[in-house]
């Protein structure tokens, strides 16, 4: 992406105002590109890029939730998706976020708790690849860590998750809601050991459980019964769980965790491995 060209033409329309210039390249995914704009060096601006499908689908997230306290405003998007313009947001990005109760709590209390309805006729999963049911897209997601994690783990582990899915509390959602999708720490924006932002949505049609334990497993750190608990309690979209449903849950999607750690981040496999041992104890009824 030329973010010179872009930013000087988005000028010229009176998208940005005068003064605005290209600060820096950000680090982005692995196809992205971000460049930080400001006036007189300081940050105003982000302009991203991505193949038209990435930005249709951020683009239409964050309008759908246009004004949500955590999420970057949408500035503007061009009519061929190739790229968005969103309002800085003040933070960085830490791989370990230090109080990680503290950050979920803010991450249900201002962000999960703001989730809308979205109608379940578009289907359930990826808002852009919709598939039929909750459980088949869970489903796909389990049958392709399996496949990462195949040799890491007892081959026993592979038939837990398997009945786990298909009981799965989740699946008994009847309302559906626009959720982030890919809610973790590699996303949240920390100032000050608070969570200031919330970034790079990947949108999923489910219940807001989900985006809540995906950001609890998102990092090794204090994977611990206390804390999901806790959290889970401050959501407004009570699910009635029993604690033993909770624990299948967790479990789920922990183990569809375990293969992005060995793809992402193998150094801290053997973290999430201790994890994975705690909370199939939680199932079984002992305590590790």
């Amino acid at each position: 992406m030329e973010a010179l060209q872009k930013t000087k033409e988005l000028i010229a329309r009176k998208v940005l105002p005068e003064g605005t210039e290209v600060l820096r390249k950000l680090q982005g995914g692995t196809v992205s590109e971000l460049y930080l704009l400001g006036i007189q060096g300081s940050p105003r601006y982000v302009i991203k890029s991505n193949v038209p499908e990435v930005i249709a689908s951020e683009a239409s997230f964050l309008e759908f939730y246009y004004g949500a306290e955590l999420l970057p405003k949408l500035l503007y998007r061009d009519a061929e998706n190739q790229y968005l313009v969103y309002h800085y947001v003040r933070g960085e990005v830490l791989n370990n976020v230090g109080n990680k109760r503290s950050v979920l709590e803010s991450v249900v209390l201002h962000f999960i708790n703001q989730y809308k309805e979205i109608s379940p006729l578009e289907g359930w999963g990826w808002r852009d690849e919709p598939v039929s049911t909750w459980e088949q897209f869970i489903t796909t997601r389990v049958n392709e860590a399996k496949k990462t994690v195949a040799g890491h783990l007892d081959t026993r582990d592979d038939e837990l998750v398997d009945l786990l899915v298909k009981d799965s509390t989740m699946n008994w959602s009847k309302t559906a809601y626009l959720l982030h999708g890919d809610c973790g720490v590699h996303n949240f924006l920390i100032e000050h050991g608070e969570l200031s932002g919330i970034i790079d949505p990947t949108p999923v049609i489910g219940p807001p459980l989900y985006d809540l334990l995906y950001a609890f497993c998102s990092s090794p750190e204090d994977l611990t019964v206390e804390t999901i608990m806790h959290c889970s309690g401050l959501m407004e979209f009570k699910s009635n769980l029993t604690t033993g449903e909770l624990y299948r849950e967790v479990s789920i999607i922990l183990y569809i965790r375990l293969a992005t750690c060995l793809r992402h981040h193998p150094e801290d496999f053997s973290e999430y491995k201790q994890a994975w041992a705690h909370w199939k104890g939680k199932l079984e009824g002992r305590s590790t």
